[in-house]
């Protein structure tokens, strides 16, 4: 499984359809990606190479939105294909279809200025049912996995993998494979091999729903909403209709002329909470305390409830407090405490539903943990 010539590939790509012969080394940038309910963004958008880099020669498409990567037979070295993005502490969530006998591997933490093989300068996530080889979900050269590590040849397989601090922990189809406490590279890109070798001459391998979360946010002082600003528009932020209906829409109406949502409501439930705005993906820690901060207003005074609840079963809401609104702008502040360990909150603005045509404006939201707050517009 070693890497250790840099290659050269060409710069034309095509969409949907792309095939690279590696002959160089190309960076091609990434658009914004798409971050579902988790707070997994995909760093793969199915349609080309953007925001991926090469190393050593390979063959490689994207084949209805799967990226597939294939031997080049002139090569004599493992082929890679590497983030342009590096991460310290993330989940990296995929998907792989890989035949029988087969041989492939999933970089992590491989700084950006190291070239050659993953498993000497960051870790690789093994995927092989060879018995001569370590198997899947092992830490190739560092921790083997002893138990549920058998994937499904010719079918789709899901991987999951959490890095914090030296603790990596490895999932395969949602069993645990790996967990363990290793030194090491602490920050780097991810990628995907193509392995050198005449037995694997005709094997392909592929991926597909590259997700990634940065678990950074869980550092002291860090902003831990995405475009809490609205400067990109509606992007991570959800309306939810549940038995009512708004319409919601970015304008230049926030404090000092910044953007703001605006949400008007088009038609109530039978519970006010049928109604609400939020943001989910974040995680919070047991016992500590944290700082939302916002600015809103109405056109007429009234209320809403603003929430730190789980965005999954059972749906705990412990931590939710009544707000007044009025006509102008005011500056919110709401502090609590986590009752659990949780990757996957959600901070909710609620009780929106409860007057027809009513409209609300949120600006300038930020949730910090309690080290570092924000009252004043950005």
């Amino acid at each position: 499984m070693k890497n250790s010539t840099p290659g050269l590939f060409p710069n034309a790509l095509t969409p949907l359809a792309l095939t690279l012969l590696v002959l160089g080394s190309a960076v091609i940038h990434a658009a914004q990606p798409v971050v579902d309910d988790a707070g997994l963004a995909s760093v793969f958008n199915g349609q080309n190479l953007e925001g991926w880099t090469l190393q050593a020669r390979a063959v490689w498409q994207v084949e209805n939105g799967d990226l597939v990567g294939r031997q080049d037979p002139a090569e004599k070295e493992d082929g890679w294909l590497f983030s342009e993005a590096e991460w310290s502490d993330f989940t990296l969530e995929l998907e792989f279809k890989v035949p029988e006998k087969c041989n492939t591997g999933i970089a992590l933490r491989m700084p950006k200025e190291a070239a050659g093989s993953p498993d000497v300068h960051g870790f690789e996530v093994q995927i092989s049912d060879l018995p001569a080889r370590k198997l899947t979900g092992s830490l190739l050269h560092h921790t083997e996995s002893k138990t549920n590590n058998l994937h499904k040849a010719n079918e789709w397989n899901r991987l999951a993998v959490t890095c914090e601090d030296d603790h990596i922990v490895v999932y395969l189809n949602g069993l645990k494979v790996v967990d363990a406490k290793e030194k090491g590279s602490r920050k780097g890109r991810i990628g995907m091999q193509v392995p050198k070798g005449e037995e694997f001459s005709k094997q392909e391998v592929r991926f597909r729903n590259i997700r990634v979360k940065d678990l950074k946010p869980k550092q002291a002082g860090a902003e831990m909403l995405l475009n809490g600003n609205f400067a990109d528009g509606t992007n991570h932020w959800v309306v939810m209709e549940s038995g009512a209906t708004g319409r919601a829409e970015i304008v230049a109406e926030g404090p000092e002329g910044k953007a703001a949502l605006r949400l008007r409501v088009l038609t109530i439930g039978d519970k006010p909470w049928r109604l609400q705005v939020y943001q989910t993906g974040m995680r919070v820690e047991k016992g500590k305390a944290y700082v939302l901060t916002f600015w809103a207003k109405s056109d007429r005074a009234g209320s809403i409830m603003v929430n730190c609840m789980q965005n999954h079963a059972p749906w705990d809401h412990q931590t939710q407090k009544q707000m007044p609104v009025s006509a102008e702008w005011e500056p919110v502040r709401y502090t609590f405490v986590a009752p659990w360990d949780d990757d996957k909150v959600r901070i909710s603005f609620t009780d929106l539903g409860t007057v027809p045509d009513q409209i609300y404006w949120f600006a300038d939201c930020s949730l910090v943990p309690n080290s570092e707050t924000k009252t004043t517009p950005r």
